[in-house]
């Protein structure tokens, strides 16, 4: 029973969808919305995507302001699922800028979660940190298997660019769910929570 929970950690069970959803979207993605781009715009993006990680990392250098973000990490998540929910209506004018667009929130908002995630992971997994990489990596691995296998027997088709970006911000959505309420059960993960659920942050 005990292994059970360890299994269905919702850490872990967010990530196994995050994985899932991607095996399962990012080949229709290359298809859909990739391969229609130029490859000026392709470079722009990855520039994009990967300076604002770069920038991130040396600004949360700064403790004081690492603290302060992972206080508001619900707030983060919320405003990256509103600015994604934008790009996507962005799409419908024009790919190449939603593109860019996507690019920016993924450097910025996803690497910021990605990085304060790991003080979240600190607090909970402080003498099980080993066993829970362990297991996460294999739920990671375990999505990604299965999403790509629905796209290889094509039992979920997908020829739309809309339904590729509207299903990867529900992936978004409901992994930053089990993510705050993973984030509720640290210490005064409770509090925080709901300071920005009630905008008094």
């Amino acid at each position: 029973m005990k292994r059970l929970r360890n299994v269905c950690d919702l850490l872990i069970l967010g990530g196994f969808i995050s994985s899932l959803f991607s095996g399962l979207l990012y080949p229709h993605y290359i298809k859909l919305v990739l391969s229609s781009l130029d490859l000026k715009i392709l470079s722009l993006g990855y520039f994009f995507a990967s300076g604002f990680p770069f920038l991130t990392g040396m600004f949360l250098e700064s403790r004081r302001l690492y603290r302060r973000l992972y206080a508001l990490l619900p707030a983060v998540m919320i405003v990256e699922i509103a600015v994604t929910a934008a790009a996507i209506f962005l799409s419908t004018l024009d790919l190449s800028a939603y593109y860019l667009a996507a690019m920016v929130v993924f450097g910025l908002f996803s690497t910021t979660v990605t990085f304060l995630l790991q003080r979240l992971k600190e607090k909970r997994y402080a003498r099980t940190r080993a066993a829970f990489e362990r297991r996460y990596a294999m739920a990671d691995a375990l999505g990604y298997l299965l999403g790509s296998l629905l796209v290889f027997w094509e039992l979920l088709p997908i020829n739309r660019v809309h339904t590729v970006l509207i299903l990867g911000l529900l992936q978004t959505t409901f992994v930053y769910i089990l993510t705050m309420l993973s984030y509720r059960k640290v210490e005064g993960g409770r509090k925080n929570l709901l300071r920005v659920l009630l905008l008094r942050t």
